[in-house]
């Protein structure tokens, strides 16, 4: 069995110089179920766009620094019932989130959800 999963996420990040440092995501996520029985694990990749939520070009450096990027990653989850899910997700950045080409800027994320699907 296999599913897809279109999903809308803030991440909280620790505040940096006392600023903001949280971001927005939309992404996809593709859940392969290995099991044939009634088993609610999944696992499969995740693909994310994110977008800073800076209060103002001032909180954070755009001269030197992307404000978005494109993040790709490996998910592994439990459907509790057909409505609430819980899972894990590791996701990297694909883009490099430096303006600057001879500075390369990645970051990585770990995510617990737990979704309510409408």
């Amino acid at each position: 069995k296999k599913d897809s999963l279109a999903n809308i996420g803030i991440g909280i990040g620790e505040k940096v110089n006392g600023k903001s440092n949280s971001a927005i995501d939309l992404g996809i996520d593709l859940q392969f179920y290995p099991s044939r029985s009634n088993n609610g694990l999944f696992l499969g990749p995740s693909l994310e766009y994110s977008l800073s939520l800076q209060v103002s070009k001032a909180d954070v450096d755009t001269y030197y620094l992307k404000t978005e990027g494109l993040e790709g990653g490996l998910q592994i989850g439990y459907d509790f019932t057909e409505n609430i899910t819980a899972m894990v997700k590791y996701l990297t950045y694909l883009t490099d989130l430096s303006k600057n080409e001879s500075i390369k800027i990645k970051g990585n994320t770990i995510g617990i959800a737990v979704q309510y699907k409408f």
